[in-house]
């Protein structure tokens, strides 16, 4: 029993042995942190037609580059802060009539130009700007041309429209089919459509996928050129739309 009972002894002083070695001094650590995010917001803030309706606006003539001798003048280079459409200047031949307009509107991801009273060989013209009103870099993803309206009908369309090359025209029929033609840019080449459309952007520069940063602002225009097919006494308009994205989104291409 006595051998018992030491037994017992040696097993209780071990584990209380145990519990001194094991026993620590502990407390709760809390570290706080915050992350504040930055916010992606960018617009079409501006446009300018270079024949809005109204007297005294004559017709212009030269058109659109490959189309014509018509340029914009008062924009600068992509990423550059905004300039208004107060400042923006048409420089091209005029017809010495005031016969046709082409108005347009914008929300802040689309665009759409329409045509009134037009004709063959008339060379109306869309200049519009994009600005970065958030925080984070961004550009613009892609560009659709989202319906067509002729004295037809309004066709949806749903085709991206390049802006690297500058040299794809888009040329649109009566009946709401649109084909995309690359030159060579003869006269008569767009005799069978009713308008054609090319987008371009500023200096012959790239719009998708160039990055802008916040404040800052791209300035493309859209150049219009009524063909041979065009109805008279008509209305013709177009609506683009506009993908966004931060910087890092997109092609890259």
């Amino acid at each position: 029993m006595k051998k018992i009972g030491l037994i017992c002894l040696a097993l209780v002083l071990a584990l209380g042995a145990l519990g001194m070695g094991y026993a620590l001094w502990w407390d709760q650590i809390t570290i706080v942190g915050s992350v504040e995010t930055g916010t992606v917001n960018v617009e079409i803030i501006d446009q300018k037609s270079n024949d809005p309706t109204g007297a005294g606006n004559l017709d212009p003539a030269g058109g659109h580059m490959p189309l014509g001798d018509g340029v914009w003048g008062g924009f600068q280079f992509n990423n550059e802060p905004p300039i208004p459409s107060s400042e923006w200047y048409w420089l091209s031949t005029t017809y010495d009539k005031d016969v046709a307009s082409c108005d347009c509107i914008f929300g802040p991801d689309w665009l759409r130009a329409t045509m009134f009273n037009v004709y063959p060989s008339y060379g109306p013209d869309v200049a519009f700007s994009v600005q970065n009103l958030g925080t984070v870099p961004v550009n613009i993803v892609g560009i659709t041309l989202l319906e067509v309206t002729t004295p037809e009908g309004t066709f949806p369309v749903g085709m991206p429209v390049d802006s690297r090359g500058n040299s794809e025209v888009y040329m649109v029929a009566n009946n709401g089919a649109v084909v995309i033609y690359n030159g060579p840019f003869e006269p008569g080449f767009d005799d069978d459509y009713a308008f054609t459309l090319m987008l371009t952007s500023l200096f012959g520069m790239p719009l998708v996928d160039v990055q802008i940063d916040p404040e800052m602002s791209v300035f493309a225009d859209v150049g219009i050129h009524v063909a041979q097919s065009a109805m008279q006494s008509q209305m013709y308009s177009f609506t683009l739309g506009f993908t966004f994205g931060q910087w890092n989104e997109g092609n890259n291409g």
